[in-house]
């Protein structure tokens, strides 16, 4: 599954927001700066983002992978052996 530019700063956006700061990133904010709700969308119904309400996003596993950060890459590898 290729990613778009725009799905990738997305996900690069929603990863380091979670390393960072521990929390999830509002669609609303992510909607506006990249003015493409479809890849917002997309991305969850990859799986590449999960919700419970539909209003905040939180990285998967497969977010981490698909950021484009080749240490964050490392990281889940590890992470997951």
């Amino acid at each position: 599954m290729p990613l778009s530019e725009t799905q990738q700063k997305i996900l690069k956006i929603v990863v380091r927001q979670f390393l960072d700061l521990k929390m999830p990133i509002e669609r609303a904010f992510l909607v506006r700066k990249f003015e493409d709700p479809v890849a917002v969308d997309q991305l969850f119904e990859w799986r590449l983002l999960r919700t419970s309400d539909a209003t905040y996003f939180l990285p998967t596993v497969l977010a981490f992978h698909y950021a484009g950060n080749p240490r964050l890459r490392r990281l889940t590898s590890t992470a997951l052996q």
